[in-house]
């Protein structure tokens, strides 16, 4: 503890950013990660795009900074989205269902008679 002034205490202290750590990484996801100052950047692929997607809308860039979290936040404990297998539609249905009026008319006819 450092006096300067007799009512005054000086404490030395220094800021450090907190680490972002890289959260684990789906299987079936591809990463890129890159450090610029004092943020980190992580951008998310599917290893194969042709037959998985993710489950979920994934932004651009996961970002983290001083903070130490990352951001879009996901939870309480961040993990990283995985890739499902996506299924192409083999069939299309569809129907026309025709409803003749005249009879109904006929036959209300007859009733509020």
């Amino acid at each position: 503890m450092f006096y300067v002034y007799p009512d005054l205490m000086v404490f030395p202290f220094s800021l450090t950013a907190f680490d972002c750590e890289i959260p684990e990484v789906p299987e079936g996801v591809n990463h890129s990660c890159q450090t610029a100052r004092d943020r980190s950047y992580c951008s998310l692929s599917c290893v194969n795009p042709d037959t998985h997607a993710f489950s979920e809308s994934v932004p651009q860039f996961y970002k983290c900074g001083l903070s130490g979290l990352w951001d879009p936040p996901r939870g309480e404990n961040f993990t990283f989205p995985a890739c499902a297998g996506k299924h192409t539609r083999y069939y299309d249905i569809s129907t026309f269902i025709y409803f003749d009026f005249s009879k109904i008319l006929v036959y209300a006819k007859k009733i509020l008679k």
